[in-house]
């Protein structure tokens, strides 16, 4: 899995809190602060990793506005931060875009976000949820680099938690920033 987690801080101390603090009361599986940049990548860890080098190629960190929350009846989108429209929106977009080219994925369109819960909870109580959190928006993170996880688990048909349990992360690739400009001859000293 290709994910952009928040850069150490504040603000990604307080959503590892919330997602603590929702998977004790729900009885549901804790994980790490992020937004899936890809879907799961199948291959060679040092050819995914190559890979993913090119993509972050002169890219920089940025900044990404969490705005509203979303929800759907999908174990995986069960509660979520929305990212804002704005240029950061664009920036998640083209990267997505470049690491989709590189390893060659076909899929529905982009829809960046930040999990809260993962769940089968029914979708009528997932509004009082989010009413009921000690979270003000928006929230602004700051992604450094893009991380790859492995699930190395046995699969258990339909036992998602489980799935969970087994991530690990394997590596964390931090954006270079733009190309170095080339360097300029010195002046001749008169």
């Amino acid at each position: 899995m290709t994910w952009l987690v928040p850069a150490a801080g504040p603000e990604r101390d307080r959503l590892s809190a919330v997602i603590g603090a929702l998977a004790g009361e729900h009885d549901t599986p804790a994980f790490t602060p992020h937004v899936t940049l890809t879907d799961p990548v199948q291959g060679e860890e040092m050819a995914v990793l190559g890979a993913l080098q090119q993509v972050l190629s002169g890219r920089e960190g940025f900044e990404v506005s969490l705005n509203g929350f979303g929800h759907e009846p999908e174990y995986f989108r069960s509660l979520y931060l929305t990212v804002s429209e704005s240029g950061a929106l664009t920036a998640l977009t083209a990267l997505n875009k470049a690491a989709r080219e590189a390893f060659e994925q076909i899929g529905p369109e982009y829809r960046p976000h930040l999990s809260l819960l993962y769940s089968d909870l029914p979708e009528e109580s997932k509004d009082a949820i989010a009413t009921g959190l000690d979270l003000e928006l928006p929230i602004t993170v700051r992604f450094e680099g893009v991380e790859l996880w492995a699930d190395n688990g046995p699969r258990v048909p339909a036992d998602n938690a489980q799935d969970v349990a087994s991530w690990h992360r394997i590596a964390r690739l931090l954006f270079p920033g733009p190309p170095a400009e080339p360097a300029q001859p010195a002046e001749p000293a008169e």
